[in-house]
Protein backbone atom coordinates (compact mmCIF):
# COMPACT_ATOMS: atom_id res chain seq x y z
CA UNK A 1 0.00 0.00 0.00
CA UNK A 2 2.89 2.48 0.72
CA UNK A 3 4.50 2.28 -2.33
CA UNK A 4 1.13 2.46 -4.18
CA UNK A 5 1.10 5.52 -3.10
CA UNK A 6 4.09 6.89 -4.47
CA UNK A 7 3.49 5.38 -7.44
CA UNK A 8 0.16 7.28 -8.16
CA UNK A 9 1.34 10.31 -7.29
CA UNK A 10 4.41 9.33 -10.21
CA UNK A 11 1.48 8.90 -12.69
CA UNK A 12 -0.49 11.68 -11.88
CA UNK A 13 2.93 13.82 -12.13
CA UNK A 14 3.51 12.05 -15.39
CA UNK A 15 0.06 12.63 -17.02
CA UNK A 16 0.41 16.80 -15.94
CA UNK A 17 4.00 17.03 -17.71
CA UNK A 18 2.48 15.16 -20.57
CA UNK A 19 -0.06 17.30 -21.07
CA UNK A 20 2.39 20.31 -21.03
CA UNK A 21 4.14 18.86 -23.21
CA UNK A 22 1.77 18.19 -25.57
CA UNK A 23 0.17 21.36 -24.96
CA UNK A 24 3.65 23.27 -25.81
CA UNK A 25 3.76 21.24 -29.23
CA UNK A 26 1.06 23.47 -30.42
CA UNK A 27 2.34 26.63 -30.15
CA UNK A 28 3.32 28.08 -33.19
CA UNK A 29 6.60 28.16 -34.02
CA UNK A 30 6.79 29.56 -38.00
CA UNK A 31 5.51 26.24 -39.31
CA UNK A 32 2.18 24.50 -39.87
CA UNK A 33 1.09 21.85 -37.76
CA UNK A 34 -2.08 20.04 -37.48
CA UNK A 35 -2.02 19.51 -33.95
CA UNK A 36 -1.47 22.75 -33.79
CA UNK A 37 -5.43 22.91 -33.76
CA UNK A 38 -6.72 19.37 -33.56
CA UNK A 39 -7.43 18.70 -29.85
CA UNK A 40 -9.73 22.74 -29.79
CA UNK A 41 -12.82 21.37 -27.98
CA UNK A 42 -15.83 22.54 -30.20
CA UNK A 43 -19.48 22.10 -28.88
CA UNK A 44 -21.40 20.06 -31.15
CA UNK A 45 -24.02 17.83 -31.60
CA UNK A 46 -24.63 18.51 -27.81
CA UNK A 47 -21.49 17.47 -26.42
CA UNK A 48 -17.39 18.66 -26.87
CA UNK A 49 -15.37 16.98 -29.28
CA UNK A 50 -11.99 17.68 -30.79
CA UNK A 51 -11.86 19.14 -33.93
CA UNK A 52 -10.45 16.24 -35.53
CA UNK A 53 -13.14 14.18 -35.08
CA UNK A 54 -15.08 16.33 -36.64
CA UNK A 55 -13.28 17.78 -39.75
CA UNK A 56 -10.46 16.87 -41.67
CA UNK A 57 -7.37 19.01 -41.29
CA UNK A 58 -4.61 19.48 -43.49
CA UNK A 59 -1.50 22.02 -44.21
CA UNK A 60 -1.76 22.73 -47.69
CA UNK A 61 1.60 24.87 -47.25
CA UNK A 62 3.81 25.89 -44.17
CA UNK A 63 2.30 29.28 -43.45
CA UNK A 64 -1.42 27.15 -43.59
CA UNK A 65 -3.60 25.10 -41.53
CA UNK A 66 -6.84 24.36 -43.71
CA UNK A 67 -10.27 22.22 -41.71
CA UNK A 68 -12.93 21.32 -43.71
CA UNK A 69 -15.33 19.77 -41.26
CA UNK A 70 -17.66 16.68 -42.32
CA UNK A 71 -20.53 18.83 -41.18
CA UNK A 72 -20.51 22.46 -42.64
CA UNK A 73 -22.85 23.44 -40.23
CA UNK A 74 -20.13 23.23 -37.56
CA UNK A 75 -17.98 26.14 -38.84
CA UNK A 76 -18.74 28.65 -37.23
CA UNK A 77 -18.38 27.07 -34.32
CA UNK A 78 -15.02 25.55 -35.26
CA UNK A 79 -13.89 29.31 -36.22
CA UNK A 80 -14.87 30.74 -32.73
CA UNK A 81 -13.32 27.80 -30.97
CA UNK A 82 -10.09 28.73 -32.76
CA UNK A 83 -10.50 32.25 -31.76
CA UNK A 84 -10.84 31.35 -28.26
CA UNK A 85 -8.13 28.97 -27.97
CA UNK A 86 -5.39 31.41 -26.82
CA UNK A 87 -3.52 30.45 -29.47
CA UNK A 88 -3.37 33.79 -31.36
CA UNK A 89 -4.61 32.32 -34.49
CA UNK A 90 -7.44 33.96 -36.89
CA UNK A 91 -8.86 31.66 -38.50
CA UNK A 92 -11.21 33.13 -41.89
CA UNK A 93 -13.91 30.57 -43.70
CA UNK A 94 -14.95 30.94 -47.26
CA UNK A 95 -18.32 28.82 -46.45
CA UNK A 96 -16.68 25.38 -47.07
CA UNK A 97 -13.85 25.52 -45.07
CA UNK A 98 -11.86 27.17 -42.78
CA UNK A 99 -8.05 28.45 -43.58
CA UNK A 100 -5.92 29.55 -40.92
CA UNK A 101 -3.12 31.54 -42.10
CA UNK A 102 0.10 31.75 -39.92
CA UNK A 103 1.60 35.03 -39.44
CA UNK A 104 5.63 35.84 -39.56
CA UNK A 105 7.84 35.30 -36.84
CA UNK A 106 8.06 38.82 -35.67
CA UNK A 107 10.15 39.84 -32.40
CA UNK A 108 6.97 41.36 -31.18
CA UNK A 109 5.62 37.74 -32.03
CA UNK A 110 8.28 35.75 -30.40
CA UNK A 111 8.17 37.56 -26.92
CA UNK A 112 4.25 36.62 -27.20
CA UNK A 113 4.49 33.00 -28.01
CA UNK A 114 7.45 32.86 -25.21
CA UNK A 115 4.89 34.78 -22.53
CA UNK A 116 2.41 32.22 -23.68
CA UNK A 117 4.49 28.98 -22.81
CA UNK A 118 5.96 30.45 -19.56
CA UNK A 119 2.28 30.66 -18.76
CA UNK A 120 1.72 27.28 -19.78
CA UNK A 121 4.38 26.30 -17.58
CA UNK A 122 3.24 28.09 -14.23
CA UNK A 123 -0.03 26.70 -14.78
CA UNK A 124 1.38 22.87 -15.48
CA UNK A 125 3.28 23.51 -11.52
CA UNK A 126 0.47 24.65 -10.43
CA UNK A 127 -1.28 21.52 -11.27
CA UNK A 128 1.52 19.73 -10.07
CA UNK A 129 1.45 21.70 -6.20
CA UNK A 130 -2.66 20.81 -6.15
CA UNK A 131 -2.05 17.18 -7.02
CA UNK A 132 0.72 17.15 -4.17
CA UNK A 133 -1.64 18.60 -2.00
CA UNK A 134 -4.35 16.23 -2.61
CA UNK A 135 -1.89 13.18 -2.18
CA UNK A 136 -0.40 15.17 1.04
CA UNK A 137 -3.84 15.12 2.62
CA UNK A 138 -4.70 11.83 1.70
CA UNK A 139 -1.52 10.88 3.81
CA UNK A 140 -2.31 13.07 6.88
CA UNK A 141 -5.62 11.06 6.63
CA UNK A 142 -3.97 7.93 6.73
CA UNK A 143 -1.63 8.42 9.44
CA UNK A 144 -4.59 9.74 11.48
CA UNK A 145 -5.97 6.63 10.97
CA UNK A 146 -3.45 4.56 11.91
CA UNK A 147 -3.17 3.06 8.15
CA UNK A 148 0.59 4.48 8.67
CA UNK A 149 3.23 5.26 10.83
CA UNK A 150 4.72 8.94 11.31
CA UNK A 151 7.43 7.78 10.31
CA UNK A 152 5.78 6.52 6.79
CA UNK A 153 4.23 9.76 6.51
CA UNK A 154 7.64 12.08 6.34
CA UNK A 155 9.14 9.59 4.09
CA UNK A 156 6.03 9.99 1.72
CA UNK A 157 6.23 13.83 1.98
CA UNK A 158 10.12 13.67 1.01
CA UNK A 159 9.41 11.37 -1.85
CA UNK A 160 6.96 13.94 -2.88
CA UNK A 161 9.22 16.59 -2.64
CA UNK A 162 11.35 15.04 -4.49
CA UNK A 163 9.01 13.88 -7.35
CA UNK A 164 8.19 17.24 -7.33
CA UNK A 165 11.35 18.64 -8.03
CA UNK A 166 12.43 16.37 -10.38
CA UNK A 167 9.08 17.64 -12.70
CA UNK A 168 9.40 21.29 -12.30
CA UNK A 169 12.81 20.39 -13.25
CA UNK A 170 11.23 18.71 -16.85
CA UNK A 171 9.22 21.74 -17.19
CA UNK A 172 11.85 24.63 -16.84
CA UNK A 173 14.04 22.42 -19.37
CA UNK A 174 11.64 22.04 -22.20
CA UNK A 175 10.13 25.80 -20.85
CA UNK A 176 14.02 27.03 -21.57
CA UNK A 177 14.11 24.87 -24.86
CA UNK A 178 10.76 25.87 -26.45
CA UNK A 179 11.72 29.78 -25.94
CA UNK A 180 15.02 28.74 -27.21
CA UNK A 181 13.50 27.20 -30.12
CA UNK A 182 11.15 29.97 -30.95
CA UNK A 183 14.24 32.76 -30.28
CA UNK A 184 16.45 30.84 -33.06
CA UNK A 185 13.53 31.59 -35.78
Amino acid sequence: MQDKIIKQASEDFDKIFNNFQIEISKINIGRANSSMVENILIESYGSKMPIIKIAQISTPDPKSIAIQPWDSNLLKDIEKAIEESNLNLVPSSDGKKIIISLPDMTQERRVELSKVIKTRSEETKIALRNSRQKIWESIQEQEKKGEITEDDKFRYENELNKLIEENNKKINELTEQKIKEISNI
